[in-house]
């Protein structure tokens, strides 16, 4: 598990993983302040090799490390498609902008569409 406490480290991530998993917020946070949210990379593999009562199934289905339980976390976006989110938008080391990359984001969690550079 990789705690981001950054979009600049959430877009690190990102760009440098190499599977597709999902990252994981809160989603009241993001809405609130998406800014000062908390990411997590957890890997299935990661919590299927975890012992039963190191785990819980939370409210959006999937299994999760039971240390991250209280922080109400939720399947927010799989890496592949933040790296066509990224891609699309144009958004690159040289030319990484918070608001850009929230934008970007909310465009196409609202649209289910990517948004163009």
């Amino acid at each position: 598990m990789k705690k981001m406490t950054s979009l600049s480290e959430l877009y690190e991530c990102v760009v440098s993983a190499g599977e597709n998993e999902w990252i994981y917020t809160n989603i009241e946070a993001w809405h609130n302040n998406p800014q000062h949210c908390e990411f997590y990379f957890i890997s299935e593999n990661e919590v299927e090799e975890m012992a039963d009562d190191e785990v819980y199934e939370s409210e959006a289905g999937p299994y999760l490390p039971a240390s991250v339980k209280n922080l109400d976390l939720y399947p927010w976006m799989q890496i592949d498609v933040l790296k066509s989110v990224i891609e699309n938008a144009g958004i690159n080391n040289e030319h990484f902008d918070d608001n850009n990359f929230v934008k970007a984001i909310n465009y196409y969690r609202e649209n289910d569409d990517f948004m163009d550079a």
